[in-house]
């Protein structure tokens, strides 16, 4: 009886430390550091678990919103872009150029072009027109996606030809 209660008991502490922390500082630090490690859904994981616990007024929140959109990048880019998107409205003294200009790179470097050229043509539009740092971004895209029709005819619909 004695045997079963300290099985149970280590089967218990065992469980509570498989589950790692609940910390939501930690757990973002986690996502950051598995972002690093380029694997995006232990990262969306973490910033899930982390913003079961913050509220958006909380100082993590948009850290923890942010390391998701980027987690998702790789996977599901249009989400990405979608919930990026989000962000900037609802925090738009906390998301700007420089936001817009990194997760667009982020989306580049991912291969995801069309998502990155609708998103740095957002951000343009919400910039009340061409910014030289986010037409930059158009340009990196219009160079590493030059072989993609579909990039190039979204561009030039935009109107941003050569």
């Amino acid at each position: 009886m004695n045997l079963t209660k300290y099985v149970l008991a280590a089967l218990f502490a065992f469980a509570l430390a498989a589950c790692g922390s609940t910390d939501p500082k930690e757990l973002v630090k986690e996502g950051n550091t598995a972002l690093g490690s380029n694997d995006s859904g232990l990262a969306l994981a973490k910033f899930d678990e982390a913003l079961k616990a913050l509220k958006e007024g909380d100082t993590l929140y948009l850290d923890a919103r942010i390391g998701r959109v980027e987690a998702l990048i790789a996977g599901q880019p249009k989400l990405a872009a979608e919930e990026f998107l989000e962000l900037s409205k609802k925090f738009p003294a906390k998301i700007g150029d420089k936001e817009f200009i990194y997760m667009g790179g982020k989306m580049v470097s991912a291969h995801q072009y069309l998502d990155a050229v609708d998103l740095v043509h957002s951000g343009i539009l919400r910039a009340g027109g061409e910014k030289p740092k986010l037409m930059a971004m158009i340009d990196r895209i219009k160079k590493e996606a030059a072989s993609d029709k579909a990039v190039s005819d979204k561009l030039a619909g935009l109107g941003y030809t050569n």
